[in-house]
This record gives C-alpha cells, sequence and structure tokens, in this order.
C-alpha cells in the first residue's frame, strides 16, 4: 500500500500524535491468508488519509511483551486500531489492562486500544466498516476532547490572569502602605521640628482653624509676618503632632490645600504673609 508509514513503530505514533489522527496497525504473519492487495485500493488509502497513520509492523516483535499478548489476546494476523496519547496519561505498566485503560509502550510511546479486526472476522466489507465506524468516532472524541482543552486552557488563563490581578492588588497596597509609612515617619519628624507657637498681640496675630477631612480640628497660632508656608507645615504634620501632645494621631490627605469657609478663596501663594492674605486679626 502506499498510504503506510516507512518508519519504526514511535515513529508511526509520533507522527499520529503531530497529526491528530489515529494510529491503524496491520500485524501480519507468516501464516496469514488475508489478501493484501485491498490495503493499495482507493477506498482503504481514503480511509487512512482521512483519519489514519497506518504501521505495518511484525507481529512477534510488537507482541512480544507477555502481559501484552494475554491482556490484548490478539492472534495475527489482524488489524489494530490504538489512539496515541501523552505518556501523563498512562497509568504504569503492567498493572493496567490495555483493553480498559491506557498504557505505554514501547517506552515513550502512550496509547489506548480502541478495537481490533481479526480472523474469522477479516474480510474487506468488515475492514471499511471497521475503519469507518472507528474513524467517525475519532472526529467526534477529537472534538470533545479539543473542546475540553481549550476549556482547561481558559480557566488556565483565568486563573494566571487573576492571580497577576491579585499580585498586582497586593504589590499596590504594599507600594502604598509604605508610602504611608515613610510619609507617617517624615512627618512626625517635622512634628518634632516645628517651632514652638507663636505668640503675639491680638491685632498683631492670627489664631487658625483648621478642619480636616476625617473629621478632626486642629488650631494654632500664628504672627502676622509668618508665611503660608508655615501655616502648611504645620496642617502637614498636624496629625502626628495631635499624637505628640498626648492625644491621638489622625491622617492628613498626601496632598491637600488651604481654604477659607468666609469669604471662601483657596491659599495658594505660600511666600505670602498671613497679613497680606488678610488673614487677621482673628
Amino acid at each position: 500500500p502506499h498510504a503506510f508509514h516507512p518508519g519504526g513503530f514511535a515513529e508511526a505514533h509520533h507522527a499520529a500524535m503531530d497529526a491528530k489522527k489515529l494510529l491503524l496497525l496491520w500485524l501480519d504473519s507468516s501464516s496469514s491468508t488475508f489478501d493484501p492487495r485491498i490495503m493499495a485500493e482507493e477506498v482503504f488509502e481514503a480511509f487512512v488519509k482521512e483519519y489514519f497513520v497506518f504501521w505495518p509492523g511484525d507481529a512477534e516483535k510488537w507482541l512480544l511483551p507477555v502481559q501484552l499478548k494475554e491482556m490484548l489476546r490478539l492472534e495475527a494476523p489482524c488489524f489494530v486500531i490504538l489512539e496515541p496519547l501523552s505518556v501523563y496519561e498512562v497509568e504504569v505498566f503492567p498493572w493496567s489492562d490495555p483493553r480498559h485503560s491506557a498504557v505505554e509502550w514501547p517506552i515513550g510511546c502512550a496509547w489506548a486500544f480502541l478495537g481490533a479486526l481479526q480472523q474469522p472476522e477479516l474480510s474487506e466489507d468488515a475492514l471499511m466498516a471497521f475503519m469507518s465506524q472507528h474513524g467517525d468516532a475519532s472526529v467526534v472524541r477529537l472534538a470533545a476532547k479539543e473542546a475540553r482543552r481549550q476549556e482547561e486552557e481558559r480557566c488556565r488563563e483565568e486563573a494566571r490572569r487573576l492571580r497577576e490581578e491579585q499580585d498586582q492588588e497586593y504589590q499596590e497596597s504594599l507600594q502604598k502602605d509604605q508610602q504611608r509609612s515613610s510619609l507617617s515617619a517624615a512627618r512626625r519628624r517635622s512634628a518634632q521640628e516645628l517651632p514652638k507657637e507663636a505668640t503675639a498681640p491680638r491685632k498683631d496675630g492670627c489664631h487658625l482653624v483648621l478642619r480636616f477631612p476625617c473629621g478632626r480640628r486642629a488650631e494654632r497660632g500664628f504672627t502676622a509676618e509668618q508665611t503660608l508656608s508655615e501655616v502648611y507645615d504645620w496642617a502637614d504634620c498636624a496629625g502626628e503632632l495631635a499624637a505628640l501632645s498626648g492625644g491621638t494621631a489622625f491622617e492628613v490627605p498626601e496632598k491637600f490645600l488651604l481654604a477659607t469657609t468666609y469669604p471662601k478663596a483657596v491659599l495658594k501663594d505660600q511666600k505670602k504673609t498671613l497679613r497680606q492674605l488678610k488673614l487677621l486679626p482673628s
């Protein structure tokens, strides 16, 4: 026949794996009465081309292991159909029964036994029906296997994406914690280094009260000639300053702007004095 695989069993097995086809074995013997010309006919070769990798082998050599020969219960001449598998899909031989579960034989070639056609049923019509039955079934089986593979791949991809998102969220959370910790330490140092509260006559003094987003309040006195920059320095470490004064620390936004409530105005020019900003007397 023109359709047979010219290499050894292992090569034919790998070819079938790559092509996602079944492996059709013709195990011959010297006493065979089967007409081999049937395997050269167009119908046979069409079936092989569609569904199989065809390998004609020596029955005595391939069935050499006693366990394999006894479990498969094959007598040459015969046709055998195998589903090529990955070695990770098999149990340890010889405990598995090749008629009911996948095996690895020879080493590196895993397969599942699907069926055999042997005497006295061996005839041209029976062979065509045998190949058609298993060929059609393989299409359904391979489609289902591919669907499972795609679903498993989708689940793996989803799990991978979820892990990446969780890792990213963890890293972002860790980074924010580190930034908060660093900011808190810097503000604590600033609170410790903050000059003492200024005292001045009422007409030259400014008593400021700040309300923070967390609901806490802070108040402090300044002189008329102190700049808005000094007010921002105090506001920035007010949460830590409260703790140093015996109270409870509170959170101050990392970035903020000061504003007056009446008249409503945002205070941005930190170089100006409180007198220039008309924040006194207060």
